[in-house]
């Protein structure tokens, strides 16, 4: 646990809040809304994101066997330090990214939708990390109803 949460009993949005990992505009939504739609993330979707996504959108890389050859090196951090400054998902929701959780959400749902996410030269090697359908429907209910808690609640300012 970490020392300043179990110092003061913080919740881990208020540590990352008082960190400075959280979006200004976002420390003042409806905090309600924020810890609910992060419940469901951690429990349904954060699995999902960690199989397809987390390799470039997080801190927590899973690097391939490849990865160690010079050239190569240099084309997987830059593709990640791309993806992440697109959206960051180190943190939980709300995610680093696109300035507020509501346009956060739409982002992902349009990537989904749009089938860019993962990449294709990403999927020619990593075949299992492509979304089953199952997993975007799963993906599409919380962010419809994530969207709506937020937009509900005032907090998509």
């Amino acid at each position: 646990m970490d020392i300043l949460a179990h110092a003061v009993r913080l919740s881990p949005h208020m540590v990352a809040a008082s960190r400075g990992e959280l979006n200004p505009i976002e420390i003042n939504q409806n905090n309600t809304s924020t810890i609910s739609i992060n419940q469901t993330y951690l429990k349904l979707i954060k699995p999902i994101f960690k199989k397809s996504c987390f390799d470039c959108h997080s801190n927590n890389v899973q690097y391939p066997w490849y990865y160690k050859i010079p050239i190569i090196t240099d084309i997987i951090d830059s593709d990640i330090r791309k993806a992440k400054s697109h959206l960051d998902f180190s943190f939980d929701f709300p995610f680093k990214g696109h300035g507020n959780s509501v346009n956060d959400l739409n982002s992902i749902m349009d990537t989904i939708k749009n089938k860019t996410m993962p990449p294709n030269d990403y999927l020619f090697m990593h075949r299992d990390k492509k979304l089953r359908l199952k997993d975007k429907k799963i993906i599409y209910n919380w962010i419809n109803n994530s969207l709506k808690l937020l937009t509900h609640n005032g907090a998509a300012n």
